[in-house]
């Protein structure tokens, strides 16, 4: 699979998932976001790829830009062994983002947006644009597309890891209720070699 990146016309960013022939077909051949992020690492950028198009990916992945060793590894660990072959990698040492604050993941309405640090991913049937605070960010998105049992918060996140170097956000957190706690494990690994760290919260990650 080729996952490409581009500004639609209408100011949205899409990650564009390109076929190829061991693949699976996913239901949405891009994922559309209502917002351009200004800071896009090309790490972010490749583990933002993979969370919404990896479970259909078989083989070959290639990424927007390019991907260090590292995420490189962890993909294909993620993956067990179903992608094996993932690039472009950068092999010379590259900076990655600092945050200074931890984000909560929701995919509804926050009853407090503004007042609190909160990325909220709006499904885009619903939703159009994105209102964005010093603290929070509400944006319109098809990630309810590729959202599907058991990988639903995959899609979501990668919306958020996309945004997270633009709003500083160094850490995302979820509910143990919405990621699947068979999955906590995997994510966090995941996130890691990208500077993301990932935190687990109480009750419902929605509103």
């Amino acid at each position: 699979m080729r996952i490409t990146y581009s500004t639609t016309p209408a100011h949205e960013a899409e990650l564009r998932a390109h076929v190829e022939d061991y693949d699976a077909y996913p239901p949405v051949r891009s994922l559309l976001i209502d917002y351009e992020p200004v800071a896009r690492h090309p790490d972010r950028l490749a583990l933002a790829a993979y969370l919404a198009f990896g479970r259909f990916a078989s083989g070959r992945l290639e990424v927007p830009g390019w991907v260090s060793p590292a995420l490189a590894a962890a993909i294909r660990t993620d993956s067990w062994g179903l992608v094996e072959d993932v690039g472009p990698v950068e092999y010379h040492p590259k900076g990655l983002p600092e945050g200074v604050t931890s984000a909560r993941l929701s995919t509804a309405l926050p009853h407090r947006a503004g007042d609190e640090a909160v990325i909220a991913v709006l499904p885009s049937d619903r939703w159009n644009g994105c209102l964005r605070s010093q603290r929070s960010l509400l944006v319109g998105a098809n990630s309810h597309m590729l959202a599907g049992d058991p990988a639903g918060v995959r899609a979501h996140l990668a919306v958020a890891v996309l945004v997270a170097e633009d709003m500083a956000v160094d850490s995302i957190a979820v509910s143990a209720s919405q990621a699947g706690e068979d999955q906590l494990g995997a994510l966090a690994a995941l996130l890691q070699p990208a500077r993301l760290g990932l935190e687990v919260v109480d009750g419902p990650a929605e509103g």
